[in-house]
């Protein structure tokens, strides 16, 4: 009996339970045209067509209809199996990705606390903004900011954050106080590539002003740069 790659059938289960090629995709989190060509493959190492084409609907042939349960116990099972292999791991590595600012300014106060609490798990931080592909990394979770709204991934609220603009007295020193919109508006601007002045902006019955802007790629730098009056 020939071996069949597990993403090829993880890809039929997808599709054939929703009976849609795009919804199959979003499942998964990758592209309708990685679909289409895992099922190809798939018909092609069977010799069998798995699906009708109605113009924009699906539907399963006899075989594919024969097939989509025993692959969705193969892959209950095997999910499972997993859950139970992790539940009995009580300890080893844990890889945590997250972003520098709250590495800095939330966990390192509390990292003690956590050895202490945790002497058995070794945690290994990488500290990053952008998204993990938990596929194709040994990160095991990621902190980070936005709505939590990702494809494929299970997310966590962990609190709310607060957008509020902050200066350095020497920025006052050197320009004069801040007491209007008007008077920020015409101040340097420091900003993330994430960009929250837009939306704070908007909260105030404002808007954004397209000059005097510095982009910076990380927050702490932002708050560095304020201390020292640069904006």
């Amino acid at each position: 009996m020939p071996n069949f790659p597990l993403n090829a059938l993880r890809t039929f289960e997808a599709v054939a339970s929703r009976l849609s090629f795009a919804k199959g995709a979003e499942a998964l989190n990758v592209s309708p045209a990685a679909v289409s060509s895992q099922i190809r493959a798939l018909e092609q190492r069977l010799n069998q067509a798995l699906f009708r084409r109605h113009g924009r609907q699906i539907s399963l042939t006899e075989a594919g209809k024969i097939l989509l349960p025993g692959v969705q116990r193969g892959l209950a099972e095997l999910r499972q199996a997993i859950e139970e292999v992790s539940q009995d791991r009580s300890e080893g590595v844990l890889n945590v990705s997250m972003m520098p600012s709250f590495l800095q300014k939330w966990l390192m106060p509390r990292l003690v606390g956590f050895y202490t609490a945790q002497p058995e798990i070794d945690l290994r931080i990488n500290a990053d903004n952008d998204l993990v592909d938990f596929d194709q990394s040994d990160i095991h979770a990621a902190v980070r900011f936005g709505p939590g709204k990702w494809a494929g991934v299970d997310a966590v609220k962990l609190s709310d954050d607060w957008i509020l603009p902050v200066c350095g007295r020497g920025l006052l020193e050197r320009t004069g106080p801040i007491r209007t919109l008007e008077d920020l508006q015409q101040r340097e601007m420091l900003y993330l590539e994430s960009e929250m002045w837009k939306p704070w902006f908007r909260a105030v019955g404002g808007s954004r002003r397209d000059h005097r802007w510095s982009k910076l790629n990380d927050s702490i730098s932002i708050l560095m740069a304020a201390e020292q009056g640069e904006g």
